[in-house]
């Protein structure tokens, strides 16, 4: 896989996690697609469709509210065709109000095109993610 599509797709999905655990906004900003569409379902707490980086932004910020510290932990990164990326994460958060510490699972998509991120979501397992690709494959 090395060198392939499929490794520059993981290799970014990557980077963006990386960059967001650092802090580095900016970073994580320039791997998206100025159209890019990130999808959160109804069981989170930042649910909705958000459109660009900017929307990004605000689902980002929206679900930053909530903690005084926030950690995603990359368990393991899989690519399902020259398309998409499946990250399984562990993340870890403590309440900014309340203080009580929170961990969940949850399993990212990326799709990739033209080496950015078009479209991302969150999903609370893999049935879903794969449910949500197969969605948009077709």
């Amino acid at each position: 896989m090395e060198g392939s599509r499929q490794q520059r797709n993981v290799d970014l999905a990557r980077r963006g996690m990386e960059a967001y655990n650092r802090g580095d906004i900016e970073a994580v900003l320039t791997l998206f697609s100025p159209e890019m569409e990130l999808y959160s379902p109804p069981d989170f707490i930042n649910a909705g469709v958000f459109h660009g980086p900017e929307g990004w932004v605000k689902w980002n910020d929206q679900w930053n509210e909530a903690w005084g510290s926030f950690d995603i932990q990359v368990e393991r990164v899989e690519p399902i065709d020259e398309r998409f990326v499946v990250l399984h994460a562990h993340q870890v958060g403590r309440g900014r109000g309340s203080g009580v510490s929170v961990e969940q699972d949850v399993v990212y998509v990326y799709e990739i095109a033209d080496e950015s991120c078009v479209y991302m979501a969150i999903h609370p397992d893999r049935e879903r993610a794969l449910a949500d690709i197969r969605r948009r494959a077709a």
